[in-house]
């Protein structure tokens, strides 16, 4: 483990910068990791949904009614219990159409969460075996990080040399991987 390891280099005396040479950890991270007695728990980035949506019904039936001015929607959800700014009801409907008719609204959003590990397995299975909406994901994801995508393309062939136990293969397959790009240590 880097963290470790980082703690006995610099007890044994060795700086900062001979540190970095040795681990390739980051001075940053070397830092932070010298003022901590145990591995730092990572942060995970929380975000941040408007304290608006429980309110969505009501302020869109109120825009499909004419009511566009954000602070006497603001006015009015207060009133309901909303604890927000008028700010933040502004950037909730600022997404809505000027003309205020109720069936130019836009749908409300949704967004599907995936992890990891159901995206690596997603991305290891064969694309045309995958649904629409699936494809579709993986085809933004793959545009996001084309490494993600080579990634991929390595893993099914990977799969289909070990599956036909083709061992005259491993060495063509692993000179691919070291081509890709990719760093193994992520």
């Amino acid at each position: 483990m880097n963290f470790l390891e980082v703690k006995r280099l610099k007890s044994k005396g060795h700086s900062i910068r001979s540190i970095h040479r040795q681990t390739g950890v980051s001075r940053q991270s070397i830092t932070r990791y010298l003022n901590h007695e145990q591995y730092p728990q990572k942060v995970i980035a929380q975000s941040k949904v408007s304290k608006a949506l429980p309110f969505e019904d009501y302020l869109r039936k109120r825009w499909g009614q004419g009511e566009t001015n954000h602070m006497q929607l603001w006015r009015e959800i207060k009133e309901q219990g909303f604890t927000g700014s008028s700010q933040s009801v502004y950037r909730f409907v600022r997404k809505y159409p000027k003309d205020s008719s109720a069936e130019n609204l836009p749908t409300p959003l949704t967004v599907k969460t995936w992890s990891a590990r159901k995206v690596s397995l997603l991305m290891s299975k064969p694309f045309e075996d995958l649904d629409e909406a699936t494809q579709n994901f993986l085809r933004a994801f793959y545009k996001r990080c084309p490494q993600a995508n080579k990634a991929s393309q390595l893993a099914r062939k990977f799969k289909a040399m070990t599956d036909t136990l083709r061992k005259k293969h491993l060495d063509r397959w692993i000179n691919m991987a070291l081509e890709s790009g990719i760093n193994p240590r992520v």
